[in-house]
């Protein structure tokens, strides 16, 4: 059985998710981690070697409030270093939060300290903004030498993505996400919030990819 060698995440809706129950939207994003972890090793186990989970562009970190963005740090220092020190999974978070919600930091060098050598990797994507990813390179290189463009992007380094799955209620990738890798990709919606999200759509997702 085929399986795609990488797949993107791109878990929204936990917001309106919470909103629409009458809670708060901190509930909502702690709701949205709490089924992360269950996802991204189901994924591996069915022999996905590299998933990637996007968390969001600069101004999604920018206008969350601290104690949402400290939900994913939590999620890091915890679910998601047994994650990966679990299944020996490379890791690594690519992204502006250094600049942006440097709070989180003690959060990733939890996470990456639990990381593995691979080959299953995770990569998280946070205060990620794929546009200026391509006109950072482009400023670098010569545009017109492929190789050394891809060479020069954040994301150069990871294989192409196969499959992008866009959990939420909308018909488009996330402003920001990284547009490199998509030359090829399969894409998938899911018109329902993340929180709803189960393993049974990421089979349902897969099987998709293989009929495409």
């Amino acid at each position: 059985m085929s399986v795609p060698r990488h797949i993107a995440l791109i878990p929204t809706g936990t917001r309106r998710w919470a909103h629409s129950r009458d809670m708060d939207t901190l509930h909502g994003h702690a709701v949205g981690v709490s089924g992360l972890a269950e996802v991204v090793e189901a994924a591996w186990q069915v022999g996905v070697e590299c998933v990637t989970v996007w968390l969001g562009n600069r101004d999604d970190f920018e206008i969350r409030r601290r104690v949402e963005v400290g939900v994913i740090a939590d999620w890091m220092a915890t679910d998601g270093a047994r994650l990966v020190e679990q299944a020996g999974a490379a890791c690594e978070v690519l992204g502006e939060w250094e600049e942006v919600c440097p709070q989180i930091n003690v959060g990733v060098d939890l996470l990456l300290d639990a990381a593995g050598d691979g080959p299953r990797r995770l990569v998280l994507l946070a205060a990620f903004d794929g546009r200026r990813e391509l006109m950072d390179a482009a400023r670098r290189v010569d545009t017109r030498d492929s190789g050394a463009f891809q060479a020069s992007l954040a994301t150069g380094h990871l294989p192409p993505m196969n499959l992008v799955i866009r959990i939420g209620d909308a018909g488009c990738l996330a402003p920001g996400f990284p547009l490199w890798h998509l030359d090829g990709a399969f894409l998938h919606f899911c018109p329902f919030p993340w929180p709803e999200f189960e393993i049974a759509d990421l089979r349902n997702a897969l099987e998709a990819w293989r009929n495409s």
